[in-house]
């Protein structure tokens, strides 16, 4: 039953951590240093209650006349009660953050960088508390199975395997079913219920276990001293760190053991981060393919662990430090090496994308061919590497619970663990990606994998034994220097018929222009995100042109999502347009505009541009500057995070930063959107602006236009208005909109039909997420002629 309760545990968790990354995106932004500071905060707090709680639960006396039920279980129960208390009031906190930081922003004399700095901090305050709880249980249950002679040997490897796959079932509970349906708050809750539940069965087990085997049942008075004990010892133990630091041990086997659990929690991270990053151009931009990818990752790493308790079952012999320098050595070596090998076998799979798409059948089919596609990839190239990478970790936990001080042992490993788990994910996302791409980075990290492992066995196990290991070595080096940076992307090209001009790369993804014979194309992350072909020109400079035309004074304008930089070069070639500012996450994707000059009228070099590298929603959120025309381009709404920039909250900002007269325009595409999810995008326009039209300028290409005040249709201002501008008449009449009719052709519907259309629709919101997370809204496709 323990088990079953540490499975659930393990599943909460997780869903706290992606429920707590949604939020504080809104808070801090969503770009990659965010994400990461965020990802470190939770980490931290894991190691902060691994160490605390492992440090202290070997000096927890028994319960008077207890000589079996040790008072583990009680204070299992409380770690798991504190658990869903203190995550649920943190997530009914953050839910109050986005406008507590707008204020912050606006009214403090504060410079910003303070401010982020200010609300990193608070942020980690508010993660600090559950977090600390969870990475408490580990060692105290280690603690207690240790007691039983069947579980001796297992403990540790066990409860760590099924705590992983319970995170596994987490995340795809939460990305498939729970954020969609339930919202963020609704499966927060549902978690929250479960920890409590956990709690509560564990008292119910340590009574059970008193009357079975002792007769001796917990007094009120006794569960209240226990308390009292707890956190006497855990104020100890702060006081102590406080005063004195964390010793490094001075025995041989405690320094290796502690190197070896740090090094297998950096290698670990490193690894995912690196595959997160490498996989994308094999699955999509979507959560449903990232949850895939996170999802094997865990269920790898607890599959692991289970082995390796198999293994201790069969295997008597003692685990000396040897003994298990060489078998850690043994599983990381094999696991670097599998994965140069699932980093070269990578092209295959573009031939089982290529085939999937060409399937023709019922949307609901198609979209199930790509989930599976999307699964079989993230299995087919992560889980052996990760299983053997995996093993690492339960043999260092198995030979610290054997030690004296078990509590002691395990938390200590399990705090280094995560804490080289931290390092590792921020070292490889920010410098080892950020300045050698993706597959630099999978190079060093290799080595780093091999050459520790190589150093720690010579020194523990000999020369033979190293020799063993290090024939892994040549054949990372070998990788190392002959296989190509750009090697999956130029395969990528040769099977789609095109030729690789340019890799942009930087911390927030990949950037490729590829040639085709009649147009460029710029792909981010593997996803098409941007073209030169006469269509994509037409919707775009229709975005850059028409929100301005329709605009009495357009001085100041904001564009959120840069792209080739074909909107943006629209945006300033008319001359009551003083001032563009763009926000862009990606360095990359502004680097690869330069191959589209022809396209964007080369609008990078232009003064009228500022660049700001920063999420667009994150920057209305702090600034209280107000513009007379947004236009949004973001990726594909249902692309990871881009929900964001589709929800009722989002628009409330937007309306607020727009000027008397301002102008919205943001891209709503139909073609990938059901009916349901398109009208729910729409309608949360419509909850916040009072006039909301949809044009057409592209079948499938909606372009939405709104304002607080009437939009003025009039034919000929909007010619006049065109007539003022050369550069822009041009522009337009280049992709077949050479006047004001042409222009008013393109317009669909708005006022009251356009209200009658979304009646009874529930708007998107940032508390349910539909449109990221489209699976329960899977139905009939968004058409055009739905509205008429």
């Amino acid at each position: 039953m323990i088990y079953v309760l540490f499975f659930v545990s393990g599943a909460s968790g997780l869903i706290y951590e992606l429920a707590w990354i949604r939020q504080l995106g809104l808070v801090l932004g969503n770009t990659t240093q965010a994400t990461s500071c965020v990802l470190a905060e939770f980490l931290l707090g894991l190691a902060i209650g691994a160490a605390i709680g492992g440090r202290y639960i070997d000096t927890i006396t028994e319960l008077p006349g207890n000589q079996r039920a040790k008072p583990h279980l009680i204070i299992y129960g409380l770690l798991e009660i504190a658990i869903g208390l203190s995550a649920l009031v943190c997530t009914w906190t953050l839910v109050a953050m986005p406008d507590v930081s707008a204020n912050i922003y606006l009214h403090s004399p504060l410079p910003e960088s303070m401010i982020l700095v200010v609300q990193v901090l608070i942020t980690f305050l508010l993660l600090l508390l559950p977090t600390i709880f969870m990475g408490a249980t580990l060692p105290v249950l280690t603690c207690m199975l240790r007691q039983n002679t069947s579980t001796k040997p297992l403990a540790f490897a066990l409860l760590y395997g099924i705590n992983t796959c319970g995170a596994g079932f987490g995340v795809l509970f939460a990305c498939f079913y729970g954020f969609g349906l339930l919202g963020i708050q609704g499966t927060v809750l549902l978690a929250c219920v479960l920890n409590l539940a956990c709690g509560n069965l564990a008292f119910v087990l340590f009574r059970g276990s008193d009357q079975e085997n002792v007769c001796v049942k917990a007094s009120v008075n006794q569960a209240q001293a226990l308390v009292a004990s707890l956190a006497a010892s855990v104020k100890s133990s702060l006081s102590e760190i406080l005063a004195n630091g964390i010793a490094w041990p001075k025995q041989k086997d405690l320094q290796i053991l502690y190197l070896l659990s740090f090094t297998s929690g950096f290698v670990a991270l490193s690894y995912e981060v690196i595959w997160a990053r490498l996989l994308r151009p094999l699955t999509s931009s979507s959560t449903y393919a990232i949850s895939f990818m996170l999802a094997t990752f865990l269920i790898a790493l607890a599959l692991a662990s289970l082995i390796w308790t198999l293994w201790l079952r069969k295997d008597k012999s003692e685990l000396t430090i040897e003994r298990l320098v060489f078998f850690f050595a043994l599983a990381q070596s094999a696991g670097a090496l599998s994965f140069i090998v699932s980093y070269l076998l990578m092209p295959l799979a573009f031939r089982y994308r290529e085939v999937l798409s060409s399937y023709k059948g019922a949307a609901s089919l198609q979209l199930d061919k790509l989930l599976l596609a999307e699964a079989t990839t993230c299995f087919a190239f992560i889980f052996l590497p990760t299983l053997l990478i995996g093993l690492c970790f339960p043999m260092v936990g198995t030979y610290a619970q054997k030690l004296p001080k078990t509590g002691h042992a395990v938390g200590a490993v399990y705090a280094l663990n995560t804490i080289g788990s931290i390092i590792g994910a921020l070292a490889t996302g920010f410098l080892l990606i950020g300045f050698l791409g993706g597959t630099g980075a999978l190079k060093i990290t290799t080595l780093i994998a091999i050459v520790s492992v190589a150093f720690a066995c010579l020194f523990t196990c000999g020369i033979k034994k190293t020799l063993l290991i290090g024939v892994s070595l040549p054949l990372a080096l070998l990788f190392v220097v002959v296989c190509p940076q750009a090697y999956v992307v130029e395969q990528m090209a040769n099977q789609v018929n095109a030729r690789l001009i340019q890799v942009f790369e930087d911390s927030t993804g990949t950037a490729w222009v590829f040639d085709y014979p009649a147009f460029r194309m710029l792909l981010l992350n593997g996803e098409s995100y941007s073209a030169d072909v006469p269509w994509a020109r037409r919707y775009m400079r229709f975005m850059g042109h028409v929100p301005i035309l329709l605009c009495d004074k357009p001085d100041e304008a904001l564009l959120i999502g840069f792209g080739a930089g074909i909107t943006g070069g629209a945006m300033i070639q008319d001359e009551r347009v003083r001032h563009v500012d763009v926000a862009e996450l990606s360095k990359a994707v502004c680097a690869a505009s330069q191959y589209f000059t022809d396209a964007n009228q080369d609008v990078l070099l232009s003064g009228k541009l500022t660049t700001k590298f920063t999420d667009g929603r994150n920057l209305l959120l702090r600034s209280p500057k107000s513009y007379n025309v947004i236009v949004v381009s973001p990726p594909l709404p249902n692309d990871a995070q881009v929900v964001n920039l589709y929800t009722k909250e989002f628009y409330q900002l937007a309306s607020n930063r727009l000027a008397q007269g301002g102008i919205f325009c943001q891209w709503v595409p139909m073609e990938h959107e059901s009916e349901q999810l398109w009208k729910m995008a729409v309608k949360a326009a419509c909850t916040q602006f009072a006039h909301v039209t949809i044009w057409m300028p592209v079948k499938h290409e909606a372009i939405l236009i709104a304002s607080n005040s009437p939009i003025s249709l009039d034919q000929n201002l909007i010619a006049s208005r065109l007539s003022q501008s050369k550069f822009a008449l041009k522009s337009l009449a280049s992709v077949n909109l050479p006047d004001a009719q042409a222009i008013l052709q393109t317009f669909l519907v708005g006022g009251k039909k356009l209200n009658d259309y979304l009646n009874g629709v529930e708007p998107l919101s940032d508390e349910k997420p539909a449109l990221e997370f489209f699976l329960p809204y899977i139905g009939r496709p968004m058409e055009p002629e739905l509205i008429k």
